[in-house]
């Protein structure tokens, strides 16, 4: 059975490219006894060892079959090790050429059905038994493995289940393994599939079937989510430990494949749509169904991956991880020319050509409402307003909407709906909907005298809601089709469209700028000469650092961007972090890359405490991440947040309905595609992730943001209750917190330092840019403001409560009373000898753990507690450093104590305490720069936000600092002339002498 890979892990085998020429050939496994191979593996076979039995000297690199085979292929491995009946599919569809599977197999493992021991259905184990015996002795598994493995068949036959069934039977498989489990027009299908549905029809069994990932397939056998593993599974010795196996069915033989050394013939350049007609691509296309038959007609044996996002469209084709990638070509012209890909051309050819219109609900209250819309279209096309349009949207590349006025009081509203992630047709910008078809909608309601209602929502919600009258009007660059037709009307077509095919350029050679720019560390083997290994507080990668490489130093920093940053300065050799944040970083920094090979496989998860609560949360996040993965949602967000294309908006976590409650998100900034700042607001995969869950489950959130090791103490004190950012599972953390299913399969990678490049921008542009990045991009400056003000609170209100406590304990300080004496010398022993952060983690996630206050008020009270005991010691100091001669001559003469103390005593006092008074003042404001510890982001943390967002430090910093010198320094003027007021001759004096 095998777990999912990402398609960015075919990276991780790169450097291996080449590794096998001049290479003997190979027809035995005897032939490779002295050989120093490159095998990739699946993880999950348990083969490790028959591998290095037969090839001693064997380099083994995890890779799942989907990705593996076609490497072999590509000679990215010397060899490729896995279940024959993958590679005999692969090979008899056509898909995979220039290998050859040896004869003998590496091993050869029994594969059964996994049972869980928690199922309800009675006798459960022994009716799953009997019916598998029967369908050995009766010959069904022998005609399923003929259709399946032999005739390659792909159609699932009719197996009619109980509609009335007592009993319904939990089934998981892995729907990416064919010809196993796999997706067939849209459902799935497979010898898996069929022998699940066959064994619940024989037992007149219910069927709920679920696709998961490994991991997620065993606990959820053992914690009796499901009943029973359909998915290929081998009885080895390590599943044995958490599963019930029923008795084998089929023996899997594990072999190796090697490359023929009859080499096949090179694909040949694609000049036109006539070159794919005979060969075998990968090609990315949107999900629509037309789209997709075109591409079939012009490439028949093309592999069709889904993929509606065109920035990664177009980047996968030009890093080569897709053959081609089909959409329309303004959306390809626009794409290239404004991320800058290299290396991608577009078919002069178009694959087909649409018409485009408008979609009309055909239940519209307006009157006459269809004839009125195709009579303002065709004379906006015929006075020319379309073809300015087109110029001014496609050509030109304007942003800005023409100011178009509406009717305020208008007979009819129209409802109109477009899709707002689809520059230049639509997309928004300055938070406003903006582009062709935006404007397209305004002209019409304009020439009509009509309102308008304009809603931005995703395509299958548009037609949806078009079909049942929700909608008036759908403008988004609509292709008329057959299909659509049956469902909706449309206007008449007001231009056309051409559907374009985005290929790889290989004439277009690398720039000198990237050509010079080579990592310092290409293998994992070459980082036993690295000395210093950044790593961020918190994480568990330091072990794994030690573990692989002792001689290590680790330098541990509190912020991934600083770890990135200190590679990139030369401080560091490496960074270990999860590769996902580190893809993003390198994409974003000169100075530093990725390096492709993973330095350890790893599943992220989210975390919620262990307690009724967090169970209650666990399952539900569980069976709701379930449901995103079967519709391919969370692949979509994924996808989303690893390109390079902003969100058009933020999420607002306060618009979330409070239906089921409310509750509490802690999310930790580690950069794109996991948390990171956009608008000042938290942004990446696991906030949209976290959002979606609570807006489909009907929960309120309140959100707060805290450093990665905060995480965990956040959790413990009921102070979240997610902890919504990557984590990797470890059994120690397990001991303190639940783990959600895996929220995406990735794994540890290595951040190394790029040499040979150069900064080409002069000083001004590094000077223009930086303060462009940090202030101007995003509005970022509004985060700055907003961090000032709450450290301007911190520091007056804690300041305000010190003054308090200081008075307070000065009176006991100078009492009479012993006990009072004492409990005050405790008091300023406890403040002055604890680490301030310290006293604010110990208040925040302890003392008031289980409260609601907020950490501003958390921060108010410690800086209160802290700088009242440092006054409390300058009040008494200053007290009794005025004479108490002059106290005595007061009572003397009629004074009152109070008289005395307010005439007399507290102005003289005054001017001593004034520069103490002020030193501590200042030394508060600087030590409100911690608060980031307890989920408040005030003017330090804001840069450090800022700074996660840009990968630049110095302008953050250098602003930061600015802002808390000036603070300093009206302070300090504010001393000097206060000073001048009370004691002028002193001042006068002081400043001659100087």
């Amino acid at each position: 059975m095998k777990k999912r890979i990402l398609p960015v892990i075919l990276l991780a085998v790169m450097l291996l490219a080449g590794c096998g020429s001049e290479q003997e050939e190979i027809n035995t496994l005897e032939d490779i006894k002295d050989m120093t191979l490159a095998i990739g593996a699946p993880e999950d076979i348990d083969a490790n060892e028959y591998i290095l039995k037969a090839c001693p000297n064997a380099k083994i690199v995890p890779q799942s079959e989907l990705i593996g085979i076609y490497s072999l292929a590509e000679s990215k491995f010397d060899a490729y090790v896995a279940g024959r009946n993958y590679f005999e599919k692969a090979m008899m569809d056509g898909e995979i050429q220039g290998i050859k599977i040896l004869d003998e197999p590496l091993v050869s493992y029994p594969c059964a059905l996994g049972l869980s021991k928690l199922c309800k259905i009675p006798d459960f184990e022994n009716t799953v038994n009997e019916t598998m015996n029967r369908f050995i002795s009766d010959g069904t598994l022998d005609d399923m493995q003929e259709r399946w493995f032999l005739q390659g068949n792909e159609q699932m036959p009719e197996i009619g289940l109980d509609e009335n069934a007592e009993y319904i039977l939990n089934v998981v498989t892995y729907g990416e393994s064919k010809p196993f489990s796999f997706f067939k027009d849209g459902k799935l299908t497979g010898f898996d599939v069929e022998l699940a549905y066959r064994v619940c029809e024989a037992n007149h069994w219910g069927m709920k079937l679920t696709n998961a990932q490994y991991p997620s397939m065993l606990m959820g056998l053992s914690t009796g989510k499901y009943d029973m593993i359909s998915a290929d599974l081998y009885v080895t010795e390590n599943h044995e430990d958490n599963v019930v196996f029923s008795v084998p069915y089929r023996t899997q033989d594990i072999c190796m494949a090697v490359r023929d050394t009859v080499e096949p013939k090179k694909q040949k350049e694609i000049k036109s749509i006539a070159d794919m007609k005979k060969m075998k691509l990968i090609i990315g296309a949107s999900d629509d169904a037309d789209t997709q038959e075109f591409i079939l007609e012009a490439c028949p044996k093309a592999e069709l991956v889904s993929q509606n996002d065109t920035l990664l469209g177009v980047r996968s084709v030009a890093e080569g991880k897709l053959d081609a990638y089909v959409v329309g070509r303004p959306y390809i012209e626009r794409t290239i020319r404004e991320s800058d890909i290299k290396g991608v051309k577009i078919l002069d050819e178009p694959l087909h050509t649409y018409q485009c219109g408008l979609g009309l609900s055909k239940t519209c209250p307006i009157p006459n409402y269809k004839k009125s819309v195709d009579e303002t279209v065709e004379r906006l096309i015929s006075d020319g307003t379309i073809e300015e349009m087109r110029v001014r949207w496609f050509e030109q590349e304007k942003d800005q909407m023409p100011e178009i006025k509406l009717d305020e009081n208008p007979t009819y509203t129209l409802n109109a709906v477009t899709f707002g992630e689809s520059k230049p047709f639509s997309f928004f910008f300055n938070g406003e909907l903006s582009g062709f078809d935006v404007e397209l909608v305004y002209r019409i309601c304009e020439a009509n005298h009509w309102g308008l209602n304009l809603t931005n929502a995703q395509y299958p919600a548009m037609l949806m809601g078009l079909s049942t009258g929700k909608y008036d009007m759908l403008s988004a660059n609509l292709y008329i089709t057959a299909d659509r037709g049956e469902n909706v009307d449309f206007s008449v077509p007001y231009k056309f469209d051409e559907i374009g095919v985005a290929v790889r350029d290989d004439s277009e050679p690398l720039s000198d700028k990237d050509a010079a720019q080579k990592p310092e560390y290409n293998t994992l083997s070459e980082l036993a000469n690295a000395k210093d290994f950044a790593i961020q507080t918190g994480t568990v990668f330091d072990q794994l650092v030690k573990e692989k490489y002792p001689q290590a130093k680790i330098e541990y920093y509190q912020e991934a961007i600083d770890c990135a940053l200190a590679v990139a300065s030369g401080k560091a050799d490496a960074f270990v972090f999860d590769a996902p944040a580190l893809e993003y970083i390198a994409a974003c920094n000169d100075g530093v890359t990725l390096m492709p090979e993973y330095l350890e496989k790893d599943d992220y998860h989210f975390i919620m405490p262990k307690s009724e609560r967090g169970e209650k949360l666990q399952k539900e996040f569980n069976e709701w991440l379930s449901e995103q993965r079967r519709n391919g949602e969370a692949d979509r967000l994924y996808a989303f947040w690893c390109s390079n294309e902003e969100p058009t908006d933020v999420l607002d976590f306060k618009t979330l309905p409070e239906t089921d409650g409310k509750i509490k998100i802690a999310f930790s900034p580690a950069g794109r595609p996991d948390v990171y700042y956009f608008r000042n607001c938290p942004a990446g995969y696991p906030v949209e992730l976290i959002y979606n869950f609570c807006r489909d489950r009907g929960y309120g959130a309140d959100v707060s943001v805290v450093s990665f090791d905060s995480l965990l103490p956040a959790l413990a004190s009921g102070k979240a209750d997610i902890g919504a950012t990557f984590i990797s599972y470890t059994e120690e953390r397990a001991e303190s917190v639940l783990f959600t299913d895996t929220v995406k399969e990735s794994g540890i990678g290595v951040l190394v330092r790029t040499v040979g490049s150069e900064n080409e921008e002069t000083f001004f542009d590094t000077l223009k840019n930086g303060l462009r990045k940090t202030f101007v991009a995003e509005e970022r400056w509004k985060l700055i403001v907003s961090g000032l003000g709450v450290t301007a609170l911190i520091t007056l209100g804690g300041f305000l409560l010190a003054n308090i406590l200081g008075a307070a304990f000065c009176c006991c300080i100078m009492s009479r009373r012993k006990g009072l004496r004492i409990f005050a010398d405790v008091y300023d022993r406890i403040m002055q000898g604890t680490p301030m952060v310290v006293i604010l983690m110990l208040l925040y996630y302890v003392i008031f753990g289980k409260s609601n206050i907020s950490g501003v008020w958390v921060a108010i009270i410690a800086f209160g507690l802290n700088s009242g005991a440092s006054l409390a010691q300058q009040f008494c100091g200053a007290i009794t450093g005025v004479d108490k001669g002059q106290t005595e001559a007061a009572l003397a003469i009629g004074f009152t104590k109070y008289q005395a103390f307010t005439g007399i005593v507290f102005p003289q006092a005054a001017r001593i305490v004034l520069p103490g008074y002020f030193s501590t003042l200042i030394g508060l404001m600087k030590g409100t720069s911690i608060v980031g510890y307890i989920t408040v982001i005030d003017l330090t943390k804001s840069g450090d936000l800022i700074r996660s967002s840009t990968y630049d430090a110095f302008f953050p910093l250098l602003s930061i600092a600015v802002i808390y010198f000036l603070i300093s320094f009206g302070l300090l003027s504010l001393l000097k002339c206060l000073r001048k007021k009370l004691e002028p001759k002193r001042v006068t004096a002081q400043e001659e002498a100087k």
